[in-house]
């Protein structure tokens, strides 16, 4: 069979993944958005860090040590023109809850574990074939957004860079890293105290407002293993 028929076959018999099937959701200690449409997502990979050993005959052996996460998460939102309960707002307040200008806001255990970003890609929203999601995560960047004499075919956006302590793929449900970590819908924490979720709400989200229940609000898949 010709390599570009047998290709084109697999691809109708199985199906790729289309890289503009996806939708983000955002949880933080100020508020959260589920189901948000946005321009694009970077999704960063990892890095392994090595040990040399070279007491050993012939070429150095690298030993794999650790997996880090040093890359960054970057998305780039659309601008919504109702900014009260935008995505814009959240990242701002978000930002703001762990640092302003004067310094460090809070301690960085105080809201970590409420700071979460998963990117669903699929067809279908409510079973995505493949989640990402991010732990202890926090808007570590947010970038120029420029302003221009004319009015552009493109639409209005901003960009976030996110950092994150780590982060988990799930395929169908499941962690690739086993041990049975799954990943459900439904955001089963609450709010650091005297912190609450903003009174507002969200034309960029299908559900309700920061804060209000969703069904596909971020999950955490039980004991992530390390303090």
């Amino acid at each position: 069979m010709n390599p570009i028929t047998e290709i084109a076959q697999r691809v109708y018999n199985n199906g790729y993944l289309k890289q503009n099937q996806f939708i983000v959701h955002l949880s933080s200690p100020v508020g959260m958005i589920s189901d948000i449409p946005v321009f694009s997502v970077t999704l960063p990979g990892f890095d392994i860090n090595t040990i040399e050993q070279r007491d050993v005959t012939g070429p150095i052996k690298y030993i794999p040590e650790r997996k880090t996460y040093i890359q960054g998460l970057f998305i780039n939102f659309f601008m919504s023109k109702n900014l009260r309960g935008s995505p814009y707002e959240l990242v701002n307040a978000w930002s703001e809850y762990f640092a302003t200008g004067h310094g460090t806001n809070r301690f960085y255990e105080d809201g970590a574990g409420f700071s979460r970003v998963a990117v669903d890609i699929g067809q279908d929203p409510s079973q995505p074939d493949m989640t990402v999601v991010f732990y202890e995560a926090y808007p570590r960047v947010l970038y120029p957004i420029d302003l221009k004499p004319v009015e552009e075919i493109v639409p209005f956006t901003f960009s976030a860079n996110f950092g994150y302590r780590r982060f988990e793929i799930f395929i169908d449900g499941a962690s690739v890293e086993g041990g049975g970590g799954a990943y459900s819908s439904g955001y089963g924490g609450g709010f650091p105290s005297g912190v609450g979720s903003m009174n507002t709400s969200s034309t960029m989200s299908s559900t309700s407002a920061l804060g209000g229940n969703s069904s596909s609000i971020l999950a955490m898949p039980g004991n992530m293993g390390y303090a």
